[in-house]
């Protein structure tokens, strides 16, 4: 699939330094299942004026609570639009349908010592929704539920070189 980098600059939100699949601990947006108004929110780099597709595809690098209890929801908004819910899993791999079109993909390629997981979340998004010119603004936010679940957005803005450098090192 032809992605852009889903994250450009932090908007708003709670960050930490979080160890995830790559080598060095990197600074994270974080929400939790706590009060269900703990919001992040990040900008992609701006949508191309001549865009040519149905829908733009973009990757950040995401972590996510994966414990056995888990089950907790996520909300994921495009453009202060509600268009996404998650639960959080066990499964490394899972695909969720978003209203009105779209999807979002998490590919888990690490768990840590927790049983957490960390990997990439690739959002795919009807062009329809989208400016050209302007960023997408992406917000996440946690149910209300009195737990420490959590999902956690990467302030990373190399994601795809670095997956294609990784694939590069292994061949």
């Amino acid at each position: 699939a032809d992605c852009r980098e889903g994250f450009a600059e932090a908007t708003e939100g709670s960050t930490l330094m979080y160890g995830s699949y790559r080598a060095e601990p990197q600074m994270a947006l974080i929400t939790r299942a706590t009060t269900g108004e703990m919001v992040i929110a990040w900008n992609t780099g701006a949508i191309p004026e001549s865009l040519n597709r149905d829908t733009v595809c973009f990757v950040v690098m995401a972590g996510m609570y994966g414990q056995a209890d888990s089950g907790f929801s996520f909300r994921l908004f495009i453009n202060n639009v509600p268009r996404f819910e998650f639960v959080t899993t066990t499964r490394e791999r899972w695909e969720v349908a978003g209203q009105g079109g779209g999807r979002i993909t998490f590919i888990g390629v690490h768990r840590d010592k927790y049983g957490d997981l960390f990997g990439c979340l690739r959002i795919t998004l009807p062009a329809a929704w989208l400016k050209a010119g302007e960023p997408v603004r992406i917000r996440a936010v946690g149910e209300k539920a009195n737990h420490p679940a959590w999902f956690m957005v990467f302030q990373a803005s190399d994601v795809i070189a670095y997956q294609k450098e990784l694939v590069k090192n292994e061949a």
